[in-house]
């Protein structure tokens, strides 16, 4: 059902969980996840899904970010070319995606399940059979709220500029693959941060972002609009199907 609201979270809020979250991987037994490290991100837009792919930032991990609905043999690919620790996945995607990582590499460790409320029965059952499918392999499944509650038992500490300064990888950007496989972009650091000034206005702007992440329309949309100091909306649906709801709601300055 559509609700006729948003739920807001303020930049300090933000903060605190990209924190939480890069203390888990830190900190965590089973989520640890090391610097230089891939985490692969299956999903579309939101507060969750910004929130792992900044963390990666904090935590000095490279982050992947990809289509919820690669085929098995492009995923396959991705998951060889960048063998990585932990998966970020949207519960949408989470049955589907279960498949391509029980025939992954066997450095994924860890699973992380986002836009997921565990309230709802078919969530929790879709975590459940995850859990069920991957406990034989090693890996851990867990949710994003309940690994950012881990990581807030620990205080946070800044990790120190990374050795290769803004030159490292920070983000390694994959084609859609609609002429083949899909093929990888090398972000360094300084590229990343070129995307978070992106934004032409002088002064904060409102966004609804409705472009997948795992493009650079979508990343610049969200990246140069929360650099200013702007308020980024993010649609209801990767659908499209509420779009228009979405704008009269949101009242966006620029799109």
């Amino acid at each position: 059902e559509y609700r006729h609201s948003f739920d807001f979270l303020t930049y300090d809020d933000l903060r605190l969980r990209i924190e939480a979250l890069a203390n888990a991987w830190t900190h965590h037994p089973e989520h640890k996840v090391n610097p230089g490290e891939f985490v692969c991100i299956f999903g579309f837009t939101g507060v969750d899904y910004v929130t792992v792919d900044l963390a990666c930032a904090y935590a000095h991990t490279v982050v992947a970010p990809l289509q919820a609905n690669l085929p098995a043999r492009d995923v396959a690919e991705v998951f060889n070319d960048t063998q990585p620790k932990a998966l970020a996945i949207e519960i949408n995607s989470l049955d589907a995606v279960v498949q391509h990582v029980l025939a992954g590499p066997p450095t994924i460790r860890s699973v992380i399940v986002i836009d997921v409320d565990l309230a709802v029965d078919e969530d929790r059952a879709a975590v459940e059979r995850a859990r069920a499918a991957l406990s034989a392999k090693g890996i851990a499944v867990t949710t994003l709220d309940e690994l950012t509650a881990y990581g807030r038992e620990f205080e946070w500490t800044a990790r120190a500029p990374h050795p290769e300064r803004d030159e490292h990888m920070s983000a390694l950007i994959f084609s859609s693959g609609s002429t083949g496989s899909p093929k990888g972009v090398i972000f360094p650091e300084r590229s990343c941060r070129r995307i978070c000034t992106s934004n032409p206005s002088p002064t904060p702007t409102v966004t609804l972002a409705y472009a997948p992440m795992n493009h650079l329309m979508g990343r610049t949309a969200v990246y140069g609009v929360l650099a200013q100091g702007g308020s980024v909306y993010f649609t209801v649906k990767s659908d499209m199907s509420t779009l228009f709801d979405d704008i009269r709601i949101a009242r966006p300055t620029f799109l």
